[in-house]
């Protein structure tokens, strides 16, 4: 659990700006990083400068936490699971890890950029402004999340990769929405494509749901959230408190959006094989 000196962000609407020249050395000439919270989540962005020999390879000891979403943006990598199996992963590649699962990793010979979404936040991260802590350097600030019961399926799971998921993705609206989703035990993630054709782009509607955190990997987006405006750009991560209301469009011709929801939507999604869920912010006719 949480301890009163790591603030969470309860209700609060974040644009995150990713941008690496303000990370913090975390390890020194290693391992740069960002920290940020949510309502229910945190997120975080790693930078991992490659070895410059066999000792100096970056491996943090196996840890622990709530359900990862990461998203490896820059560069190539393996984790590994507490039962030794390795996950080779390739720029671009977007994990799920499940919540409680013990895992670590090597980075490869190249620079490493990652993105990394947990719920519930990760405990041991202290306040924003302090140096976030990396397993095997520094002292944690908190205890690691407990574990979830139940069956929550594989470790780790490859969902997809940013650069071909386009192409794998289910017509929702003829030439304007493409969409895929996939569940873990308590989030769902759900990779949007919005086209512009020559009707431009759908119309939506003002739509509430659980917290909900979105990379934008392609366009920009201006929304409106609260009753307040808000623009998002390529690279950005916008941040939606739980239950707010918002709506919004995509300013460009195209946008790929990769979205992580606390808690899961299967119940309005249906199973991850249900090519054409039901969508609270499409307008019906009529409407």
């Amino acid at each position: 659990m949480q301890t009163s000196a790591t603030p969470t962000h309860p209700g609060e609407t974040r644009v995150l700006n990713l941008d690496p020249r303000n990370y913090k050395e975390v390890v020194p000439g290693k391992v740069y990083m960002r920290h940020w919270f949510g309502t229910d989540a945190s997120v975080a962005m790693f930078r991992i400068l490659p070895a410059t020999g066999t000792d100096d390879a970056v491996r943090p000891p196996l840890h622990s936490h709530g359900t990862e979403l990461g998203v490896q943006l820059k560069g190539n990598g393996t984790m590994f699971d507490e039962a030794g199996r390795s996950y080779p992963l390739r720029e671009g590649d977007v994990m799920l890890v499940r919540a409680g699962v013990k895992h670590t990793g090597e980075f490869g010979d190249s620079e490493n950029v990652i993105l990394s979404i947990v719920t519930p936040a990760r405990p041991e991260y202290p306040p924003e402004d302090g140096t976030a802590y990396f397993p095997g350097n520094g002292a944690p600030a908190s205890t690691p999340a407990p574990s979830l019961s139940g069956d929550q399926g594989p470790p780790v799971r490859i969902l997809f990769n940013l650069n071909t998921i386009a192409d794998q993705m289910n017509e929702i609206i003829p030439g304007q929405l493409y969409f895929k989703h996939w569940h873990g035990d308590d989030v769902s993630i759900g990779a949007f494509r919005m086209v512009r054709n020559e009707n431009g782009h759908f119309p939506g509607k003002i739509n509430m749901h659980g917290e909900e955190i979105s990379f934008v990997a392609k366009g920009s987006l201006s929304m409106e959230i609260g009753g307040k405006p808000c623009h998002v750009d390529e690279g950005e991560v916008l941040v939606i408190p739980p239950f707010t209301p918002h709506v919004g469009t995509c300013d460009t011709d195209e946008c790929l959006l990769l979205s992580w929801f606390t808690p899961n939507r299967i119940g309005e999604w249906g199973p991850e094989s249900n090519a054409k869920p039901e969508f609270s912010f499409l307008k019906k006719a009529g409407e």
